[in-house]
């Protein structure tokens, strides 16, 4: 009597539809499951470990983990993972034992900076066996370890990060260079969260958790390229990054020592210039060099790398753009810079109404800001500033970050602006003679109401009272004299339109509505 052979192996065709797996496709998972575990492949002395190291990552994890159309990770150190494979296979599905093991490797990782930069990461020899609802890294394609608090973080700064135009720039994205940089990604979550906490009303405190914890994962990177003396552009990006999170936090003394370190790092390796031909890093470097400036009332360290003379405004975009109408103050205000600082304002609402660049925004943001750090410690000025012209830089200082940067209206750094603005405006009273002080304390008094109108945590309304006191006294109840008068300095009417018109119906004014640019 002849026996007939079984075969050794199984062959399956798919027409590409997809399908559910009938018996035979599931019982040749579990046997090939088996048998790989039987045999301990991927063990520490086997497998993977006797590969050359030359192999990448990714074709070390499709011979380990895929095999058909099943996915077979084996688990020696687990006894009951075959019964849990046939009690799954009941349902049609493989599962996957889901223990991931890291263990240390030295990745050369090309960021988009063009150096080539030596990292200590771990990395993952297994993946997920299916795609969970709302992750958003099912197949672990960050270079740093992904949890559930490190999903909501990616969500946060993918879906409700606007601060600083930084996740509306396709041509610029931050976050594509961060994921090519495990140092970069650190601290961008840690940024987010940061962000995100700044906002609440309650204090999460698993965020808080994660924040720290990047923070540690990225300062340990920075340490180990410091003890190993190797400079990468990429470490002068994660410490001004570190700088953002910590005026996030309030920690302006902490931010202003992470920026002196960046300033001793550019000065060891040069000029400031080595970092200008990389957009992305002298824009992270600059933006929170501004915020730390303006937080502690200091000149900014780090010129401008992209001024307001390098961009490239359109010919008909200056044509229309109307000229700021502070023709009564340019006769009583001899500061030419302050006028110079509102019609750059005015190039940054114009050119966001009509859908400019990022790019160009930016720089006309940062070059009124560089300006606005510079007129308030006293520089770029041959008289000293009358108290009405440092109200108006003041008060052009909190518009810029709260309607135009968009910085949290709850966070100490923009609490930390308006409070600057109040105690200024206490120290002095407007001519009652001249209109253009008149109509200049009724826009202060304005910006001031912007900001708590939009503060969640707002406990008062001390700007909303002093406003309607101001507008008694003075008899500015017209609606539509008002928002005329407010045009005349810095209007935005997105932000501006919703706090007017809840302020404006408590007053006993004329009921005609607010006209619209």
């Amino acid at each position: 009597m002849t026996m007939t052979a079984t075969p050794a192996y199984q062959f399956f065709v798919s027409s590409g539809i997809p399908r559910p797996a009938d018996e035979r496709m599931r019982s040749h998972a579990i046997k090939a499951a088996l048998r790989m575990r039987k045999q301990g492949f991927g063990d520490a002395e086997g497998g993977l470990a006797g590969r050359s190291s030359a192999s990448s990552n990714l074709t070390l994890r499709s011979h380990a983990q895929l095999k058909g159309r099943f996915r077979a990770v084996p688990s020696p150190t687990s006894k009951a993972a075959p019964a849990q494979s046939l009690n799954s296979s009941k349902k049609g599905l493989v599962e996957v034992d889901l223990q991931t093991r890291w263990q240390d490797s030295t990745n050369i990782t090309q960021s988009l900076d063009g150096y080539q930069q030596v990292s200590t990461t771990r990395r993952r020899e297994s993946i997920p066996n299916s795609i969970q609802k709302a992750k958003l890294d099912p197949f672990d394609s960050l270079p740093v370890e992904n949890n559930w608090r490190v999903n909501l973080l990616l969500k946060h700064f993918l879906t409700g990060f606007s601060l600083n135009l930084t996740t509306v720039d396709p041509q610029r994205s931050w976050f594509s260079h961060a994921l090519t940089d495990p140092l970069i990604m650190h601290t961008t979550l840690a940024l987010s969260g940061a962000e995100r906490l700044s906002n609440s009303m309650v204090v999460d405190h698993n965020i808080r958790q994660e924040v720290v914890r990047q923070k540690l994962e990225a300062i340990s990177i920075i340490k180990s390229h410091l003890d190993g003396q190797t400079l990468v552009q990429s470490i002068i990006a994660g410490v001004a990054t570190l700088a953002n999170v910590a005026c996030f936090e309030g920690a302006f003394s902490e931010a202003d020592l992470h920026m002196k370190a960046v300033r001793q790092v550019i000065d060891a390796g040069g000029v400031v210039e080595m970092i200008q031909d990389n957009f992305l890093i002298s824009r992270a470097v600059i933006w929170t060099d501004l915020q730390t400036a303006s937080a502690l009332g200091r000149a900014p360290y780090f010129p401008l790398l992209h001024a307001h003379s390098q961009t490239q405004l359109p010919l008909d975009l200056l044509e229309k753009m109307p000229r700021i109408k502070l023709d009564a103050l340019e006769q009583e205000v001899e500061d030419a810079d302050t006028v110079e600082v509102f019609a750059l304002l005015r190039h940054v609402i114009w050119a966001r109404d009509t859908h400019k660049s990022p790019h160009v925004i930016r720089i006309l943001m940062n070059t009124a800001d560089w300006k606005m750090s510079e007129c308030l410690v006293g520089g770029a000025s041959e008289h000293p500033r009358t108290s009405l012209e440092v109200a108006l830089l003041l008060g052009a200082h909190v518009f810029l970050y709260a309607v135009l940067r968009k910085v949290p209206p709850a966070g100490i750094l923009l609490q930390t602006l308006l409070a600057r603005l109040e105690l200024h405006l206490k120290s002095f009273a407007p001519n009652p003679e001249s209109s253009v002080e008149i109509h200049a304390w009724l826009w202060l008094l304005f910006v001031g109401l912007v900001v708590e109108s939009s503060n969640p945590r707002v406990r008062s309304n001390k700007f909303a009272l002093q406003l309607e006191v101001f507008c008694r006294s003075t008899a500015i109840l017209d609606r539509g004299f008002m928002v005329e008068t407010l045009k005349d300095f810095l209007w935005a009417e997105a932000a501006c339109i919703e706090p007017l018109e809840g302020f404006l119906d408590l007053l006993p004014a004329s009921r005609n509505s607010i006209m619209k640019r």
